[in-house]
């Protein structure tokens, strides 16, 4: 970009990596496009990111978001930096929708970030009747005997194959740590927008999408007790799910 696309308008950096090199060297190399971050990791405990948006935030011309709660987040941690701009999430509601087939009887989590509470799932599906599947490739702490029920799938699948393993779940769970962050966001559209029912955690990064008790059940962040009994109360109530799962599809499209 420095060297040989000099003459574009505009930068669009997707997180920080991309943006590093830029906003360090646009003054010496005289780079006079505008530079624009979309969306950044706030939190998470990694201390090279973080020294990293010290560098980055405060040179770019832009920084886009996706939940309103990190502008305020980002304010507070920065006193100097571009404008925010929160423009919320996209999904494709003609690619993710609901299909014609059966229900497998599982409870499915999706997602690799650190966001992701998988020890809460964990925890939570002890006591649970169902099977638990988890497509990640973080590793997990699975014990042989207590989580006997649970299924890991590590590789990355194809989209039409994460469809279909949205399709045959009953509930979908989106446990997470609690952060500004809009981690879990992609998995929670996905299956908003596939008409699933969903148990989510009440993460502060995707609180702008949460309608608890109207397109979802929304429990407190880090209370396995909570989630297990709304997993439970889903798997236990046909009606509820086929309810919660209209809504949530005809949020998505609207």
């Amino acid at each position: 970009m420095l060297l040989f696309h000099r003459h574009v308008d505009a930068v669009l950096c997707v997180f920080e990596g991309p943006a590093l090199v830029l906003a360090v060297l646009r003054g010496i190399m005289r780079f006079r496009p505008k530079v624009v971050m979309w969306d950044l990791i706030l939190g998470g405990g990694w201390r090279l990111r973080s020294r990293m948006q010290d560098v980055i935030v405060p040179r770019v011309d832009e920084i886009i978001v996706l939940g309103s709660n990190q502008v305020a987040a980002i304010d507070g941690q920065w006193a100097r930096h571009a404008p925010v701009r929160c423009v919320g999430h996209y999904l494709d509601t003609t690619f993710w929708r609901p299909l014609p087939v059966p229900k497998a009887g599982y409870a499915l989590a999706v997602g690799d970030d650190h966001s992701r509470d998988y020890g809460l799932l964990l925890e939570a599906a002890g006591g649970l009747e169902c099977e638990v599947v988890i497509r990640s490739g973080k590793e997990l702490p699975l014990d042989p005997v207590r989580h006997r029920r649970v299924r890991q799938l590590r590789p990355r699948m194809t989209f039409t194959g994460l469809r279909d393993l949205y399709a045959g779940a009953s509930v979908v769970v989106v446990p997470l740590h609690d952060g500004p962050t809009a981690g879990g966001v992609s998995a929670l559209h996905e299956a908003l927008a596939m008409g699933c029912a969903v148990v989510a955690s009440d993460s502060a990064g995707i609180r702008d999408w949460l309608r608890d008790g109207e397109t979802c059940l929304v429990v407190p962040c880090g209370d396995a007790a909570a989630m297990g009994a709304a997993i439970q109360r889903l798997l236990g109530d046909p009606a509820l799910r086929e309810r919660l799962g209209a809504a949530a599809r005809a949020y998505m499209l609207e």
